[in-house]
């Protein structure tokens, strides 16, 4: 069974070097879209999808548990202690290298502000998660389809294929009433019916797909990205190279749920240790790149943009400084795991031993 989780160890661990690499595009604002180069723009292109498809990995990998996790108050207490924690550091660290930072009460707390929307969204899918554990099985496989098929037709497929297009709106984003609290909710139940269901064969099959390899299947909408910013790129149609990166985008969701299939059914012949505790900081690499230290972190420290300009290092300069973000995460990660444990993880066992005896007498 451990051997079999460990499938989606990895998978945290690819999504969270996958949103690395899109913050440091995304906010290294690293100019490719007037470089010459074409190769570094279509590169560009490509890991500009990597952010929302990691981050739509993390809530189908959630729903996917969804029935083997418990709703507990500790665990909800951590998780805000953990976002205080990266709070404080982030702006530590800014203190330490002289940048401006100015504290104020909301900093004390993050759940109000929009600083982590990602947190945020999961947090109120957590609070929900005992009625979804209650209703889901309740309603069935046939109603829990009809309602997955209508959100993913009103949020997903009317945006991309006419609303947008028609429209001239300026992404599946700007539909009315939509925000990504609807949507990662409809991601996160598609984990669950994955889990619980799996992914049935169409009764007709008019277009014949159980004959198609499976691997092929799969392969299909990554193929699709290809062609769409090739098309983008080499200016065939007025449409970006980037036009599907949103996270309700139907292309967008077919590429999250096939790289999600791909390691649900991967089995590793053996899970390291290593790979388990990656995978269990990778929230801590998050908080830590993505916070208050966003500006900084890509525009002056690691300066993206000044130190690519047009050389053929691109790629790799981008890998470079994914993976030394992503050890550093790690490295900071740890040490608020020995507070938490050390320090944090006592004083909660002291309090709950102090309720049990007052329920006692």
């Amino acid at each position: 069974m451990s051997t079999r989780r460990s499938n989606f160890e990895y998978l945290r661990i690819i999504s969270i070097l996958m949103i690395i690499a899109f913050h440091c595009v995304f906010h290294g604002d690293s100019g490719m879209d007037s470089s010459p180069i074409i190769s570094h723009r279509i590169t560009r292109d490509v890991v500009y999808y990597f952010g929302e498809l990691g981050v739509s990995c993390f809530f189908l990998i959630s729903g996917f548990f969804l029935i083997d996790t418990t709703f507990k108050v500790k665990k909800l207490v951590l998780f805000l202690l953990e976002m205080e924690f990266y709070v404080v550091v982030s702006r530590l660290l800014l203190i330490f290298f002289n940048q401006p930072v100015q504290w104020s009460l909301r900093d004390f707390f993050p759940i109000i502000d929009d600083e982590y929307w990602f947190i945020h969204v999961y947090l109120l899918i957590y609070i929900l998660q005992p009625g979804f554990k209650q209703m889901l099985p309740a309603i069935g496989q046939n109603m829990l389809l009809w309602l997955l098929a209508s959100q993913v037709l009103i949020w997903s497929v009317l945006p991309t294929v006419f609303l947008v297009p028609l429209f001239r709106m300026t992404s599946t984003e700007a539909v009315p009433y939509y925000n990504r609290y609807i949507w990662f909710v409809v991601v996160y139940l598609i984990g669950y019916y994955i889990r619980v269901y799996g992914i049935s064969e169409s009764k007709t099959d008019k277009l014949h797909l159980k004959n198609i390899p499976r691997w092929q299947l799969i392969l299909l909408p990554f193929e699709l990205l290809i062609l769409v910013i090739l098309i983008g790129e080499l200016g065939i149609t007025p449409m970006k190279a980037i036009y599907f990166w949103t996270p309700n985008s139907t292309l967008m969701l077919m590429m999250s749920i096939a790289l999600f299939c791909v390691f649900k059914d991967w089995v590793p012949h053996h899970s390291p240790q290593w790979v388990m505790y990656i995978a269990s900081c990778t929230l801590g690499i998050y908080l830590l790149h993505d916070g208050a230290l966003r500006s900084f972190l890509w525009g002056d420290l690691l300066a993206f943009q000044s130190n690519v300009g047009l050389s053929c290092s691109y790629a790799l300069h981008l890998v470079k400084v994914v993976f030394l973000v992503f050890f550093v995460g790690i490295v900071v990660e740890s040490i608020r795991k020995l507070m938490e444990r050390f320090l944090v993880i006592p004083v909660f066992e002291r309090i709950q031993r102090t309720i049990e005896r007052s329920d006692l007498v």
